[in-house]
């Protein structure tokens, strides 16, 4: 599946679009609470990687961390939303990607990735 992601920072949920959600760490997530925000809006795909048409789209997961486009510490999985915001981030580069599932469960590679500095109040 072909997916591309725009990114935007949200000023306190105002600029929000589509479902909105709280991190869900990969592992253990212990810290302080931060009011950082990105969101992201994506279009859904119409045809599987190999070109035949997409028929069974499940929803979409989203992947995110701190660290270089490429590895991420979060996971979210925003079923079949079209774009969602990502709330208490802590001030720093946070890099997104996204990917498609069908309804087996099959998934995607991920979307060419996207960073965005944050800068939490």
């Amino acid at each position: 599946m072909l997916i591309s992601i725009g990114c935007g920072t949200g000023g306190n949920g105002s600029n929000s679009v589509g479902q909105n959600v709280d991190e869900n760490r990969i592992g253990r997530n212990t810290g302080p609470t931060f009011s950082g925000s990105v969101t992201l809006t994506w279009a859904a795909p119409k045809a599987n990687a190999d070109g035949s048409t997409l028929f069974d789209l499940g929803g979409y997961r989203i992947y995110y961390g701190k660290n270089s486009s490429g590895y991420y510490d979060y996971s979210l999985d925003v079923k079949n939303a079209s774009g969602a915001s990502i709330n208490n981030l802590s001030s720093g580069t946070w890099c997104f990607a996204l990917t498609a599932y069908d309804i087996a469960g099959n998934e995607s590679d991920y979307s060419p990735g996207m960073c965005k500095n944050v800068e939490a109040l």
